[in-house]
């Protein structure tokens, strides 16, 4: 004797086996998950990744123990970009800027033209003036251009005039890197395909002078600290 299956009891079936079925599903799932990883650990194996992974620990562990040495030294170099304090103008020698109660109020000394505004640029004015007199070529500079002002001036004739700038040309700034025009008569042709890539034929300039070494009296002098005229830097208003 068989019963009928009513269809509440049916659906109720139904649920049961997909739940079965949701189970089955997930355990193959698992398995398969299961055989990935243990299949990549085979292969990663053959390919030797072990051995490169302990390869790549030990190579970050020296980048950063560079990467803390170049902090270090960064560190160390940021030092002379700082702004300097008033014992660092004392020691560089090169002038005093605005200051109070031992603090700088503005930085506005200057050398040669130039604003000092770190502890790099004190280390190099220092350097400079230890090593040379800035203020000499500026000397000579005001002296020539004074005199040759003058004899421009006082030129009695337009011959006196172009005698004094003669002169003053045939000093030859050209072996100092000056740059000014050449006179006429030192270009000897102009050479080119076309003016775009014509270049002028200079008289060949005369070699820059060799720098010959100071007296010995001056250098006694310089290393007694008596030399008089040492250049400082100026303090802008």
């Amino acid at each position: 004797m068989t019963t009928r299956l009513n269809q509440k009891e049916r659906e109720n079936m139904l649920k049961i086996l997909n739940k079965d079925f949701d189970s089955i599903h997930a355990t193959i799932m698992e398995q398969f998950e299961k055989l990935w990883t243990a299949t990549r650990t085979e292969i990663e194996g053959e390919l030797g990744f072990g051995t490169k992974l302990a390869e790549i620990a030990k190579l970050e562990g020296r980048i950063s123990e560079l990467q803390h040495k170049v902090n270090e030294i960064q560190r160390s170099m940021k030092e002379y970009a700082e702004t300097p304090e008033l014992v660092d103008y004392e020691e560089a020698g090169i002038g005093m800027p605005n200051h109070r109660n031992g603090y700088v109020n503005h930085h506005n000394v200057e050398f040669m033209g130039r604003d000092i505004h770190t502890k790099m640029d004190l280390k190099i004015a220092k350097r400079l003036r230890e090593n040379m007199d800035p203020m000499k070529p500026i000397r000579m500079l005001k002296e020539i251009a004074e005199s040759s002002i003058r004899a421009v001036v006082m030129s009695g004739t337009f011959e006196d005039a172009r005698d004094a700038y003669k002169t003053f040309y045939s000093l030859d700034w050209h072996r100092y890197g000056v740059q000014i025009p050449r006179l006429l008569g030192e270009i000897k042709a102009v050479a080119g395909a076309t003016l775009l890539t014509a270049e002028a034929k200079i008289v060949p300039a005369l070699p820059a002078p060799v720098q010959s070494d100071p007296p010995k009296q001056e250098e006694e002098t310089k290393d007694n600290g008596k030399e008089k005229g040492k250049p400082k830097a100026t303090t802008k208003t």
